[in-house]
This record gives C-alpha cells, sequence and structure tokens, in this order.
C-alpha cells in the first residue's frame, strides 16, 4: 500500500489527508521493515535456544484450556514458551498425560502452561514435589508419574 496515498472516507479534507499520511508514514515503514526482519529470521536450533540464566528453574503448570485446571507441574531452564513447544511436540512419560495430550490434539486445543515459581536449581524437585501435592490435595488430577515434573 502506498502510504502517501492511502484510501481515506470521502468526508476527509486534502489537507487533513496529507498530515495524517505525513504523520502514519514513517510507522507504518517502520512496522513493514519490522515484518520483513522477522520474516527473514531462522528458527534457532535447540542448543541455541535461550535459557533462564544462573541458577534459576521456573516451576511451571500445564493447564487444560477446557476448565483450566492444572494436570501437569514441571521445571525447566527454557524459556516458558519454549517449553510449552516441547510437550506438545514430544509424547509425555506416562499413558494419562499422553492420552490427554492426544485428547486436547483432537480437539485441536493445546495445554497453555504457567509459570508457578522461580527458584534456586537445588530446590527444584522439592517445589515441583510441593505443587504436586498442592494440586492433588484441591482435587486435582495431576499426570505426573509418581509425583515426579
Amino acid at each position: 500500500m502506498d502510504w502517501n496515498n492511502p484510501p481515506f472516507p470521502p468526508h476527509i479534507t486534502d489537507g487533513l489527508k496529507t498530515a495524517l499520511a505525513k504523520k502514519l508514514s514513517p510507522i507504518f515503514d517502520e512496522l513493514a521493515e519490522l515484518g520483513r526482519r522477522l520474516r527473514e529470521t531462522k528458527p534457532q536450533a535447540a542448543d541455541e535456544q535461550p535459557v533462564i540464566q544462573g541458577k534459576k528453574v521456573v516451576i511451571y503448570g500445564l493447564y487444560d484450556p477446557r476448565d483450566n485446571v492444572p494436570r501437569y507441574v514441571g521445571q525447566t531452564k527454557q524459556e516458558i514458551p519454549l517449553r510449552l513447544r516441547g510437550h506438545i511436540a514430544k509424547a509425555r512419560k506416562t499413558a494419562e498425560g499422553k492420552a490427554w495430550l492426544q485428547e486436547l490434539g483432537q480437539l485441536k486445543l493445546k495445554p497453555f502452561i504457567k509459570p508457578l515459581e522461580m527458584v534456586e536449581n537445588a530446590a527444584k524437585n522439592e517445589r515441583v514435589q510441593f505443587w504436586i501435592t498442592h494440586f492433588r490435595s484441591l482435587g486435582y488430577r495431576v499426570v505426573n508419574e509418581k509425583g515426579a515434573g
């Protein structure tokens, strides 16, 4: 689109058209350039993906989008969106977890991921177990195998 001559409603005066085009043109040019750069960006290989810096680990929950109920608790040093893609791409270890993801897939749904807390690496297993126990005490059917994340 030529942002120097965009379509305007008939009641807009030529002076206003010129002023709007002059103000908006650089913004739209910048957005077009950003879109071009994003399209040219190649996905990172798994070993190049960003991770949480330092000794921190994110404890997260995978939630069922049908009822917003937690179904799995895990831990990661990866960025949260990357971890979610990993869950969706790979079958889970437990039969129940795998069945849940397959059921969502058949409905064209995906689980959503929610960070629960960030902890030191040394505390990660204890905190995962805390959240599993917490969610189960509330009556949620968390699918972690033997309480592990």
